[in-house]
C-alpha cells in the first residue's frame, strides 16, 4: 500500500528543462556563491551548493509532476539549502577544518586573542609541533584572513621574533570562517 507516497508523473519528455527565471536565478545564486566562498570546515560543504540545488529544483519538479523548473521550485530548494547550510554553519562554522588551526584557536581564544609569539605558540603546543606544521598553521590562519605575522622587536641582540595578532580585534577571529 502507498498511500501517501508521492508519485511524480511527467508530461512530456524525460527532460528536465528550467524556465529563464528559474534558470537566470539559479545563475545568480551560482555566481553568488562563487564570489563567496566560505573557508574552513564549511568549505567543502559549501562546493556541493550549486549542484545539490540543482538536483533539489528538479526534485521540486518531479514533485509536481512537472518536467519543467519553475522558478518556485528553485527557489524551495535554495531555502532548503541555506536551512541546511546554516545548520552545519551552527555547528562546524567555527572549525577550521585543520585539527591544529582549531587546537591553536581554542587555546587562543582562552587568552583573549593577544598577540603571541611563534615561541609562545610552541609553548601552547607543549613543544610537540614541528616548524613545518606551525608554518602550516600559521599560513592557514593568514590566509583565512585570521592573523597577521609581523617582526617584533629584538631583545638583547637576538634576532627579531615573529608576533601574531588578531587581524581584526574587533570581533572574534573565527568569524571568518
Amino acid at each position: 500500500d502507498q498511500r501517501g507516497a508521492v508519485q511524480p508523473t511527467m508530461t512530456g519528455a524525460d527532460e528536465f528543462v528550467f524556465t529563464p527565471d528559474a534558470h537566470d536565478a539559479y545563475m545568480q545564486t551560482a555566481r553568488f556563491l562563487f564570489d563567496n566562498p566560505h573557508t574552513g570546515a564549511m568549505e567543502k560543504q559549501d562546493a556541493r551548493s550549486r549542484p545539490l540545488m540543482f538536483k533539489l529544483s528538479i526534485i521540486y519538479a518531479a514533485m509536481d509532476g512537472s518536467n519543467k523548473v519553475e522558478l518556485d521550485h528553485f527557489l524551495a530548494a535554495r531555502s532548503f539549502w541555506a536551512y541546511c547550510s546554516r545548520s552545519a554553519r551552527s555547528f562546524f562554522g567555527q572549525k577550521s577544518g585543520n585539527e591544529n588551526v582549531d587546537r591553536f584557536m581554542e587555546m587562543w581564544r582562552f587568552q583573549g586573542y593577544e598577540p603571541v609569539t611563534i615561541t609562545e605558540i610552541s609553548d601552547m603546543f607543549q613543544r610537540n609541533m614541528n616548524a613545518g606544521k606551525r608554518n602550516q598553521m600559521l599560513s592557514v590562519l593568514q590566509r583565512d584572513g585570521v592573523v597577521r605575522l609581523e617582526q617584533g622587536v629584538s631583545e638583547s641582540g637576538r634576532p627579531p621574533m615573529n608576533v601574531i595578532f588578531n587581524n581584526n580585534p574587533n570581533q572574534s577571529p573565527t568569524s571568518k570562517w
